[in-house]
């Protein structure tokens, strides 16, 4: 016997349960997202996040139920016309859809079906079209408050002195952990110590909070083993960690780019794509050439998205 849900339950179509060309892996992300309202705004990262699994492994099952019709992705632009967010559509089931043209746009939606918000609706964006202003609503939005009048303040001095809006955006997400007390005082606050740091573009923003991650850890390493580990001990487990396993990644690429060694060919296409946000722009670029040359459009996407969104102004 088996007892009936009658609340609190989501519909999966029993088409990908007895789909036995479909991974475990895949079905899990699928599930996952038909459990989100359809207002929700999909991410490779934000899925992988709550379902404690690489990005790498979300990404290749979304690719995977894009393949077999699940899913539809859209790729949106801002008001510059940049690469925005991917837009994501989850299906019933597999649709017949012959060519890019015969594709429905994502505002036809079926009450049966679900689609993330509109990324092309400058509400979803912390960007302006002239690169230099925030928009005050992704905040309020985000955080289903108000601003106080000293925060309308802090925003208005930001406009005024011409702050990186990207450099705002990195600062707001590096102050996540304070969530429901997170004010943009304390974006303030991140920002004037950067500046002191003299942190001007938002890789290096990006890599200041990696290698600052990256060293909270080893502290907690060497606080957890008290005193029964040995530094070399201690530096294997830190390096086996994500902080860790981007630096090297990021280290071994800049110096391969820059060194023309032959290894850089082979491991641009092994490189978790986490890493292209702490790359400069040179060792990107040379990455998107390889990416353009081998037709690997899912880094090549990945990695003029970067490109786009870091070190276009």
């Amino acid at each position: 016997m088996i007892e009936q849900v009658r609340n609190n339950f989501t519909q999966i179509p029993n088409q990908i349960i007895d789909d036995t060309g479909i991974s475990d892996r895949a079905k899990a992300v699928y599930i996952k997202m038909r459990r989100c309202s359809p207002d929700w705004s999909f991410s490779v990262r934000g899925l992988a996040a709550v379902l404690k699994k690489n990005p790498g492994t979300v990404s290749r099952a979304l690719k995977e139920l894009e393949d077999k019709g699940y899913i539809e992705r859209f790729q949106t632009r801002d008001e510059c016309s940049r690469f925005a967010k991917m837009e994501y559509r989850v299906l019933n089931g597999p649709h017949s859809i012959s060519s890019d043209t015969d594709k429905p746009h994502p505002n036809d939606r079926d009450d049966n079906e679900y689609s993330c918000k509109d990324n092309t609706n400058p509400k979803n964006t912390i960007r302006k079209a002239n690169c230099l202003t925030a928009d005050l609503s992704a905040f309020t939005e985000y955080y289903h408050r108000a601003l106080m009048p000293s925060e309308i303040d802090i925003w208005k001095k930001w406009q005024s002195n011409k702050v990186d809006s990207r450099l705002i955006k990195i600062a707001i997400k590096d102050n996540e952990y304070r969530r429901e007390r997170l004010t943009l005082e304390h974006v303030d606050e991140t920002l004037k110590d950067w500046a002191k740091k003299g942190i001007k573009t938002p890789v290096d923003a990006n890599n200041y909070i990696l290698e600052s991650k990256h060293q909270n850890t080893q502290y907690k390493i060497r606080a957890d083993s008290h005193g029964d580990l040995d530094e070399e001990s201690i530096s294997s487990k830190v390096n086996c960690c994500k902080t860790g396993d981007l630096i090297l990644w990021r280290d071994n690429l800049i110096s391969e780019a820059r060194t023309k060694n032959s290894r850089f060919s082979y491991d641009a296409f092994c490189c978790p794509t986490d890493v292209f946000e702490y790359l400069p722009e040179d060792v990107l670029d040379m990455l998107i050439d390889l990416y353009k040359q081998n037709d690997d459009t899912e880094r090549l996407k990945e990695a003029m998205n970067i490109k786009t969104e870091l070190w276009k102004e």
